[in-house]
């Protein structure tokens, strides 16, 4: 019998710079050497660390002089894969032995094109960008500031310490992407959030969105990151982003306005077993390094109980196809589950599709 392994996680609730790339940049390399120090074997980061959240978005109401101010910012300040950030991050990963996935603004680097995405980028401990994932659907106002993600952004990423994946904010709402990283053999999941939020109320002339300050938490992505924990007996980290007011200058506040609508980024990073239970729970209003063990012991009693791969799936009656543009198809059904050679994702057809997509979708430099 194969022992069941033990990993160190760690979560980087950092206080970011608002609108400054290279500052947060400089935080995330001190974050990731502290996490090494403390035995971590990967770190994870927030939503839009690298570049900026668009929390104006959904308010955004200014003079044409200002919008351009602030979109001009957001191009200036997203990554290119392959730049800069890129390289920096990397030489971190490898000179401290730990994997970084890191939330970012992300330029296209399609010829020609500007388009920005909300993406994380996986950093081996070997220093390699071994893949990234862009938000497949922006959510409502963020279509006025990022691109859609397309099939090949759901992969799971094959390392010494398990199969890592991602998926951004609220696809965690997607059923159907939830488990094709289930079906992908993830099993450690980094889940990435813009804060931690609450519903405002009409009645007490709320906003739509207020900060989720205090326990029991009304937020979705609480909900969220617990409920993807025992659906896939995975490990959960859950970064958010943590933007003090303080740290948002006088001139971006009078160049947004009264929109800026950031008071809802007070953190809420946690780290969650398999089955649901937290193993930190949400940090709230405090700069943090979240560090836990990971003990794949849990994942085996979790998966005894309910394992939605194996006793606890019908795939007589469901099945799931996956599509991508490189005509990539992952399909889990009753008739292949049957045949000689199985459609869930093993070492070599992930290998396959790493190798399929760096023909035309390149990841590095």
């Amino acid at each position: 019998m194969t022992k069941a392994r033990k990993v160190i996680g760690a979560v980087a609730q950092v206080r970011q710079e608002f609108m400054n790339t290279p500052a947060n940049l400089a935080k995330a390399v001190r974050a990731i050497e502290d996490a090494a120090k403390d035995g971590a074997e990967i770190i994870a980061f927030s939503e839009c660390y690298l570049g900026q959240f668009p929390y104006w978005a959904l308010y955004y109401d200014v003079s044409a002089v200002n919008f351009t101010k602030v979109i001009t910012a957001l191009y200036e300040g997203a990554v290119s894969v392959g730049g800069e950030e890129c390289r920096v991050l990397a030489e971190a990963a490898r000179r401290n032995r730990i994997h970084v996935v890191m939330g970012c603004n992300e330029l296209s680097d399609e010829p020609g094109s500007s388009t920005i995405y909300n993406t994380q980028l996986f950093f081996s401990k070997q220093g390699e960008l071994i893949g990234r994932h862009r938000k497949l659907m922006p959510t409502y106002a963020e279509r006025l500031v990022h691109g859609r993600g397309d099939g090949r952004d759901l992969r799971v990423h094959q390392t010494d310490i398990g199969n890592v994946g991602s998926l951004i904010c609220w696809e965690h709402h997607m059923t159907l992407a939830k488990y094709t990283m289930a079906t992908l053999g993830e099993e450690i999941h980094v889940a990435c959030w813009p804060g931690l939020w609450r519903v405002g109320s009409a009645a007490k002339g709320e906003r739509p969105i207020e900060a989720d300050l205090t326990p029991p938490f009304s937020c979705d992505a609480e909900v969220a990151i617990r409920e993807y924990a025992i659906e896939t007996s995975n490990f959960v980290l859950s970064a958010s982003a943590y933007l003090p007011p303080e740290n948002i200058s006088d001139e971006w506040r009078e160049t947004i306005g009264p929109t800026l609508n950031a008071d809802y980024a007070i953190g809420g990073s946690a780290i969650v077993a398999p089955g649901g239970g937290y193993i930190i729970p949400p940090v709230i209003n405090e700069e943090r390094l979240l560090v836990a063990e990971l003990d794949f012991a849990v994942r085996r009693l979790a998966k005894a109980q309910f394992d939605p791969l194996g006793h606890y799936s019908r795939p007589d009656v469901f099945s799931l196809q996956l599509h991508d543009p490189l005509g990539r198809e992952l399909r889990y059904s009753a008739p292949q589950l049957a045949s000689a050679t199985p459609s869930r994702a093993t070492p070599e057809t992930n290998q396959r599709i790493v190798d399929e997509s760096e023909k035309k979708h390149t990841v590095g430099d």
